[in-house]
């Protein structure tokens, strides 16, 4: 019986023995690991205790301040790895607040590495003890990392910034951000000088819409303009666009959608870089003017009549409308040369063609053939009509140049009309019509004659 009770015990003694030796083993292995994660980690681990003093910290801590052995720290207060004394004292406000409170602390704060240069560290600190509040007698964990490139990268990213926001500010093009609803995001210092004497920030959130000059153009900038976007063609455009005070200005646009994809989602914004072209504009449209326009009588030039008369000749062909041309000669106007001198003569021609152009409607057209011969045509107006057209232009001529305050001596007109009835050319109508003048030249002038001959193609 008692040898059956020592041969229990010294079982239960053996199963004791390898229940120890596998928890040892357990921890041991447990205890590998942890060092191995201590001595490898990739962030710096430092243990301190409630002093402050180091009790052994991972290689990682020692690179990251720039120690090679553990012995040149351990046992010292961090005092020496702060930046200053005021700042040792600062950091132990952590120790008294933060750490007491809850245990943890999170902060960003610089130190000093061994060469004395400085460092900017994240710290993470944990106490030991994980009663509430804790026991700092137990030491407290810190987990460092350095944000020496973080920070480096933020300064780069706040220069650059910077350099944006100054060519954004400074640029001497309009620039102008949308997003989703082509609703202005942001637009530079130039752009909101363009449209107008408001601050860039008035333009926020306002649909560009109301920038067009009807939203029937801002219809058709969408249709035509932002299909390009999608496409990635980064084609400059002209366009119209209108100015907080109504006027009209004339832009040169060009845009690129901010979104990689592909497509581009427009959504996620466009960027459109915007040109003030009016002095431009305005300079070739003074070019046009002089190309096509008579300086002294400013009605159009003999070649700018023929095109337009051409096209006009065309849309008679097509829809079969009557189309009537007439022929003008100042009567006698060598008598007033002679008379008065070129001087007045010049006057009385400039007289004349704005007298006649006051008679003929937004569609007609009237150019200056050579001297004081004129020709005019008129779209969509038969043998009748054309009669009392001239019959208006020979009332207001001679009434308007023999009042008492006409600034040309008194003067008549002949007039000749030529009904287009498939003809073979522009300058077969005008001759039909040349050839009435010189019928009403000769029955005397101060008249109109008309010539019904028909001119097949």
């Amino acid at each position: 019986m008692k040898k059956s009770a020592s041969n229990s015990v010294s079982l239960q003694i053996s199963e004791l023995e390898a229940e120890n030796a596998r928890l040892r083993a357990e921890l041991a292995i447990a205890r590998d690991e942890l060092e191995t994660i201590f001595d490898h980690s990739m962030m710096g681990v430092a243990l301190v205790d409630h002093n402050r003093k180091i009790l052994t910290t991972n290689q990682r801590f020692l690179d990251i301040l720039g120690y090679t052995s553990l012995h040149e720290i351990l046992g010292q207060q961090t005092h020496k790895l702060h930046v200053s004394h005021k700042d040792f004292e600062g950091f132990g406000e952590h120790y008294d607040t933060t750490l007491r409170h809850s245990g943890v602390v999170h902060v960003a704060t610089p130190m000093r590495r061994k060469d004395g240069s400085e460092i900017w560290l994240d710290l993470v600190g944990r106490a030991i003890d994980r009663t509430t509040p804790p026991d700092l007698s137990k030491g407290v964990l810190w987990m460092a990392y350095d944000l020496t490139d973080i920070r480096q990268a933020y300064q780069q990213l706040r220069e650059a910034n910077a350099e944006l926001e100054g060519f954004f500010a400074n640029c001497m093009i309009g620039i102008i951000i949308l997003r989703g609803g082509r609703r202005i995001r942001r637009v530079n210092q130039r752009l909101a000088d363009i449209l107008g004497d408001k601050p860039p920030e008035w333009y926020q959130g306002k649909c560009v819409s109301e920038f067009h000059v009807s939203q029937e153009k801002f219809e058709e900038f969408g249709r035509l303009f932002y299909n390009s976007l999608v496409l990635r063609d980064h084609s400059q455009v002209e366009f119209e666009l209108r100015r907080v005070d109504g006027s009209p200005v004339w832009v040169s646009v060009s845009g690129k959608a901010l979104d990689d994809a592909t497509p581009p989602d427009l959504d996620k914004g466009v960027i459109w870089m915007v040109d003030d072209i009016s002095t431009r504009k305005e300079a070739e449209e003074q070019l046009a003017r002089i190309a096509t326009t008579d300086s002294l009588t400013n009605v159009s030039t003999r070649q700018h009549f023929m095109e337009l008369a051409n096209r006009a000749l065309a849309q008679h062909l097509r829809n079969s409308r009557p189309l009537t041309v007439c022929m003008l000669d100042i009567d006698h106007f060598k008598q007033i040369n002679d008379t008065y001198g070129h001087g007045t003569g010049d006057r009385a021609l400039a007289w004349f063609a704005e007298t006649v152009s006051g008679e003929l409607r937004a569609t007609d057209i009237i150019g200056r053939f050579g001297g004081e011969e004129f020709c005019i045509v008129l779209p969509e107006t038969d043998q009748d009509e054309a009669q009392q057209v001239a019959h208006r232009i020979r009332t207001a001529v001679t009434g308007g140049s023999s009042a008492a305050a006409s600034p040309i001596p008194p003067i008549t007109v002949s007039i000749g009309i030529a009904l287009a009835d498939t003809p073979a050319s522009m300058e077969a109508v005008i001759q039909l019509a040349d050839r009435a003048l010189y019928a009403a030249k000769a029955k005397g002038r101060n008249r109109a004659e008309i010539d019904e001959t028909m001119v097949r193609g």
